[in-house]
């Protein structure tokens, strides 16, 4: 029995949707967190009987340790697994600089250039550029009038980082 959720990061999202993959045919998942987030989660089994999905229908408290104890149903009998993580908190931990959109200046075009670096940073933990960079070298790649950086050019800057 394995669990997959891709976090990217040491911090997991909020959104819980976990991948489930048993060595036998299930017949049945029921799926029950811990503590109780507040609205319905439920376990789905796919057509195989040996894949499923943990999800649930809200977003879960930030900053805190949850269990999922997936109940599984198997011909021999039921057996439950733990799944244990960790939310992220309201705030990317870690930072030692700033996005614009906490920057004092504030610079609206730098927005998506911010994202850019984010993304760079918790994928792959460089941070060769800083957002104004990224804007700077990223407006070459615009497809068009965007006074940022639009999708092409936002493509165009993560493959080059």
């Amino acid at each position: 029995m394995t669990f997959t959720q891709d976090t990217c990061c040491t911090q997991t999202a909020r959104y819980m949707r976990a991948a489930w993959t048993a060595s036998e045919k299930i017949t049945a998942a029921k799926v029950a967190v811990a503590p109780d987030p507040g609205f319905p989660c439920e376990s789905s089994v796919d057509a195989t009987g040996t894949k499923g999905l943990m999800t649930c229908q809200g977003l879960l408290r930030g900053a805190t340790d949850y269990t999922a104890n997936l109940a599984l149903t198997t011909s021999r009998g039921t057996f439950s697994f733990e799944h244990k993580f960790k939310t992220m908190g309201d705030k990317l931990s870690g930072l030692t600089w700033f996005t614009e959109f906490e920057d004092a200046r504030g610079d609206p075009l730098a927005c998506a250039a911010a994202s850019v670096r984010i993304v760079e940073k918790y994928t792959t933990n460089n941070d060769p550029l800083t957002a104004t960079q990224i804007l700077q070298q990223g407006q070459a790649f615009n497809k068009s009038r965007d006074p940022g950086i639009d999708p092409a050019a936002i493509a165009a800057m993560q493959k080059k980082l």
